[in-house]
């Protein structure tokens, strides 16, 4: 983004690994804005978009990237877990767009969505404890899906990226945030998931973004797993 000459505006809440990210950005020569804001709170998000709107005047790109995951069982999590990963993942989604999509669509200069989508939302998953996040990042496919509806592409542009397994701080995140609730993820070697590093998975979905692709996956190989997926819902249909 910062090759492309883009403004960048951050948030995460955790304000030390925030400065870091900013700081790596800036080092690069980019044009950044950073702010503390958890993507589940209406009023930190609210400030986060007030604030980028009045430094830049319009939003064409809206990166919704936040996720977390406990990897538990569902019989050993409670409401508190379930909340944590379907309240950040599909509620943090919802809050963003709620918070920057009105002042998005009245301004006159382009405007765009990309989702950091999963595997989880068209696969069957490759290990054990993902039920909450699978149903978040299938609820972040209908919310894109509704939204298409309300808005089509020529007002609004939208892109998914279906990530099969990128470098990131997810699964340490939530052991932080929820000790004792969380428990580490398998390796990628472990369940035969190749990993990518995050910038070459940016550098995919900037492009598939530019390119005007509603859908893009980061992993062709993993077509299978789609299939295997999704063909007995298609026989559902066709098999009466």
């Amino acid at each position: 983004a910062i090759e492309e000459g883009m403004s960048i505006a951050i948030s995460g809440s955790n304000a030390e690994k925030l400065d870091r990210a900013a700081q790596a950005l800036r080092a690069k020569g980019g044009d950044v804005l950073h702010r503390v804001a958890d993507v589940a709170s209406e009023a930190e998000m609210d400030a986060f978009a007030d604030a980028i709107f009045t430094a830049k005047g319009q939003v064409n790109l809206l990166c919704c990237n936040a996720g977390v995951n406990t990897l538990r069982p569902v019989e050993a999590m409670n409401m508190e877990d379930w909340d944590f990963v379907v309240g950040t993942n599909l509620g943090g989604t919802f809050n963003t767009i709620r918070a920057f999509l009105p002042r998005m669509l009245a301004q006159q200069g382009g405007r765009h969505i990309l989702y950091t989508g999963s595997m989880a939302t068209v696969s069957q998953q490759a290990y054990q404890g993902l039920a909450p996040y699978t149903a978040s990042k299938m609820g972040i496919l209908g919310l894109s899906l509704g939204l298409e509806t309300e808005n089509p592409p020529e007002i609004l542009g939208q892109t998914m990226a279906f990530v099969g397994s990128g470098e990131s701080e997810m699964s340490s995140s939530a052991l932080v945030r929820r000790p004792g609730r969380s428990m580490p993820r398998p390796s990628d070697k472990a369940v035969g998931v190749r990993r990518i590093p995050a910038e070459q998975a940016a550098r995919m979905m900037l492009d598939g973004v530019k390119q005007g692709k509603r859908y893009l996956a980061t992993h062709p190989e993993l077509a299978p797993d789609v299939a295997a997926a999704h063909n007995p819902i298609l026989a559902a249909f066709t098999d009466v």
